[in-house]
């Protein structure tokens, strides 16, 4: 699970994989267990990353130097 923090806060810092006890708010942690992300989100304290779709290929032709517009 990929999680982005809201706040700051302290806790047991090694859940998200980091050194430090203080966690600032703002930073994404990745391969969070999910129990734990969960926590912190129903908390308020983070929310879920979750990756943008792919733009989709341009599927208009471009104008040829025939046409007028």
């Amino acid at each position: 699970m990929q999680i982005k923090t809201l706040w700051g806060f302290e806790d047991d810092s090694r859940k998200l994989g980091t050194d430090e006890s203080r966690v600032r708010a703002g930073v994404t942690f990745t391969d969070v267990d999910p129990k734990y992300g969960h926590e912190l989100i129903s908390k308020g304290l983070a929310e879920e990353v979750k990756e943008a779709p792919k733009a989709a290929p341009k599927t208009t032709k471009p104008a040829a130097p025939t046409e007028t517009k």
